[in-house]
Formats: C-alpha cells, sequence, structure tokens
C-alpha cells in the first residue's frame, strides 16, 4: 500500500523529450522564419502598391470614364468638361495617394524604430561621473559655517573632522585605511546601484536620461526605460514598441509610429478607393458573365495592356485588403488617440481592473486629450491647417516628438512653470 507521504515519480518519456527539443528548436527558428517571412512580405506589398497604382492608371482610367456617353453633334463627338475634370481629378488623386502610402511604407521599412543600445555607455559613464562627484565630495566634506552652526551640530562636526582626516583621504584613496565605515557604505552603494542622491549628487546633474532609475533588461541586460519593451525577432528592447511588423519586416516602435500611422491609413483609403471605382467594371466582366472580346452589350472595354485573369486578381486583393486595412487603420488609430500601444492596452486594462476592484481609478499619465494625442503623435505643433497639412502630407522625414525616453505627459503639457516643448500641444 501506498503510504502518505509517498512520492510520485514520473519519468520523461522518449515522446515528451523529443517534443520540447522540437519546441526549443522552433523557438531557436523564430527569429529567422519571422525575417524570412518579413522578407517575403516586404516584396509581396511593394507589388501590391505598384500594382494598384498602374492599374489605377493604366486600366481603371480608361475604361471607366471614358463610359461617360459623349454628346454627339454634326462635326462628330467631343469630350465633355466633366469628363475632363473627372479624369483630371482621377489622376492627380492616384498619384497623390499612390505616393503617400509608398513613401510612409518606404520610411515605416528604412526607419530605425529606436532601440537602447545607447543607454549602456549611457549607464556606464553616468556612474562613472556620479563616483567621481561622490569622491569629490567626500575629499572636501561639508561646508563649515559656524554662524549657522549651532550647539547641536555635534555630530556633524565630528563627520566633518573625519572627512578631513588624513586616514579619511587615504582610505578613498584606496590606502591602508580602506576598512573605514562610511567608504564601505559608498562602495556599496556603487556596487548595488544607488541612486544619485545616495550616491551624492542631484539627478539632473549628469544623468539626463535617468538610467540610474531604469528597469534593466534580463534579456540584452540594458537599462529598459519607461513603453520599451524586448521584441524577440529583432533581439533588441524597442522604444515604445507597438508592435513586431512581417509586412513591413521591422518593428513599430517611437521613431517609425507615425509612418505606421500614416502608411495603414493611406493604404486603407487607397485600397477602398480601388475597390470602389473598379467594382462596375469587376461585375460586368466576371459577375455578369461578359467579357471584353464578346461584340454584344459590351460596356466597358479593358486595354490590351493587362491580361484580364490579373486584373480580376487585383480586384479581388484589394476588395479583401481594404476591409482588413480599415479594420487596422481604425484599431490603430484608436491606440493613437487614447495614447496608448497594442502592448500597453492589455497592460492599461490590468491596472484599470486593479484599480476599480480597490476603489480607485485608473489615469492614463500620457493620455492628453484626443486631439492633443493626434497631434503628438503627428507632430502637429501648429493647431491650424497649415500644421495639418505638414504633418499629413509631408513628403519628407518628420522626427517624433521627443526622443523615446521621455514622453509628452499631462504634467509636462499643462504645467505653466514646464519649459519643455510640450506646451505647443497645450
Amino acid at each position: 500500500m501506498l503510504g502518505a507521504g509517498t512520492r510520485w515519480h514520473i519519468a520523461a518519456t522518449p515522446a515528451s523529450v523529443s517534443l520540447r527539443a522540437i519546441l526549443r528548436a522552433l523557438a531557436a527558428m523564430e527569429s529567422p522564419l519571422m525575417r524570412l517571412l518579413g522578407l517575403v512580405l516586404l516584396v509581396a506589398t511593394s507589388v501590391l502598391i505598384f500594382g494598384l497604382g498602374a492599374i489605377l492608371l493604366l486600366v481603371t482610367h480608361p475604361a471607366v470614364l471614358p463610359m461617360m456617353p459623349p454628346p454627339q453633334d454634326p462635326h462628330g463627338s467631343h469630350i465633355p468638361v466633366g469628363l475632363m475634370f473627372a479624369r483630371a481629378a482621377h489622376g492627380f488623386f492616384t498619384i497623390a495617394i499612390v505616393s503617400l502610402i509608398s513613401f510612409n511604407f518606404v520610411m515605416c521599412v528604412v526607419t530605425n524604430p529606436g532601440n537602447t543600445d545607447f543607454l549602456g555607455p549611457e549607464l556606464a559613464r553616468v556612474k562613472m561621473a556620479v563616483a567621481v562627484a561622490s569622491v569629490t565630495r567626500l575629499r572636501q566634506g561639508p561646508q563649515r559655517n559656524p554662524e549657522a552652526r549651532g550647539e547641536g551640530d555635534s555630530e556633524r562636526n565630528r563627520t566633518a573632522d573625519l572627512v578631513q582626516d588624513d586616514d579619511w583621504n587615504q582610505s578613498v584613496n584606496g590606502g591602508a585605511g580602506a576598512s573605514n565605515g562610511r567608504q564601505e557604505e559608498y562602495v556599496q552603494l556603487l556596487v548595488n546601484g544607488g541612486d544619485s542622491a545616495q550616491l551624492g549628487m542631484g539627478s539632473d546633474d549628469c544623468d539626463s536620461y535617468g538610467v540610474l532609475e531604469m528597469r534593466m533588461c534580463k534579456t540584452c541586460l540594458l537599462p529598459k526605460p519607461a513603453r520599451a519593451h524586448h521584441c524577440r525577432v529583432c533581439n533588441k528592447c524597442v522604444l515604445k514598441m507597438d508592435h513586431h511588423c512581417p509586412w513591413i519586416n521591422n518593428c513599430v516602435g517611437h521613431f517609425n509610429h507615425r509612418y505606421f500611422t500614416l502608411f495603414t491609413t493611406y493604404a486603407a483609403i487607397g485600397t477602398l478607393y480601388f475597390t470602389l471605382i473598379n467594382m462596375p467594371v469587376f461585375y460586368d466582366i466576371f459577375l455578369s458573365g461578359k467579357v471584353r472580346d464578346s461584340k454584344k452589350h459590351k460596356s466597358y472595354r479593358i486595354p490590351n495592356i493587362i491580361r484580364l485573369d490579373v486584373y480580376l486578381l487585383f480586384c479581388t486583393l484589394a476588395g479583401a485588403l481594404s476591409i482588413m486595412l480599415t479594420v487596422l487603420a481604425g484599431l490603430n488609430l484608436y491606440y493613437v488617440c487614447t495614447a496608448q500601444t497594442q502592448i500597453e492596452v492589455l497592460e492599461n486594462r490590468w491596472l484599470q481592473n486593479m484599480a476599480r476592484a480597490n476603489g480607485g481609478t485608473f489615469v492614463n499619465e500620457y493620455d492628453v486629450g484626443t486631439v492633443r494625442n493626434l497631434r503628438v503623435h503627428l507632430n502637429v505643433r501648429r493647431n491650424d491647417w497649415r500644421g495639418w497639412t505638414a504633418g499629413l502630407l509631408r513628403l519628407w522625414p518628420r522626427g517624433p516628438v521627443g526622443d523615446g525616453v521621455h514622453y509628452t505627459r499631462v504634467s509636462t503639457v499643462f504645467s505653466a512653470a514646464s519649459g519643455s516643448n510640450d506646451r505647443d500641444f497645450a
């Protein structure tokens, strides 16, 4: 019989061992597989953008717009003014939307989203500066002021005498008196990563990024600022990481999030426009059974520069992509207008539930209002038509607000004493 203290030992079966090995192998292959998939999707996205733009200009332009019946006159037919205006508007809009999609897509791919590689040397520099300043202060000792010092300052007097003592100076310089208690405490602060105040100087003196107060990433072993997360595909901590997008083969982070927002928005508009304007042609050719070579009931004439099956393929892809991109762009705009990333949505939801359970209210410190959040995201500092035009239709690089470590907060926008550029969005 089995007693109460009997322990069960379950031996690992060959099947479980092989399954673990397969899972470890797949985890190791995740990054190269995602990179390979990203390259394939990158080429596919480029072909789609070029193909949709070419069809809009070379196929839809002569196929749809000339179907407006021109009036007949004794001297022949002529193109009405309305048709000429429609053709010009269609050509201008097509070139503009394809240019905006292409530019923001390229910027999403080539722009570094921002990583924490620069914070490693920054942490070493700050600790060295703090150490030098702390040693200098310990050598100099506190400033003596006989008039302001009272009789109750005997302990401080003894400390000043200790600092100015030759034995203490030798201990600071690594001499025989290295067993001094205050120096041991100071060394422990350095080893354990004490903050600037403990080490004897203000945090604004040399630590402009605040690396001494940051968390440390367990994977890349570098300081991790607020809103930064580690990407397993890129194997780096990405500043203000939103997600890793295989369609651009890059992470969406602080420095390319604006381009990603504009790319998805314009791509949704472009595919939706392509679907709507080509819907009569698609219906006439594919659904009603009419082909371009039929002599009866020929409503639309497709140019011979493109195969019929290729045209139908692009119409089908555009219809599916218009739905997908509209949902994606809508969700991304919602996150932007609420000052959240896709990762922070889950974190903030958990914090909101915890606050509600404890009778409190969760407040997102980065949420400065819907319109202000959009202006900060697009770097629209002038709240007029010129500012919005530059933020939405600009075809040259435009950096984000902030450096990826410091972000716009409610306190920096609405604080009258704030000297930062965040006051531009108030």
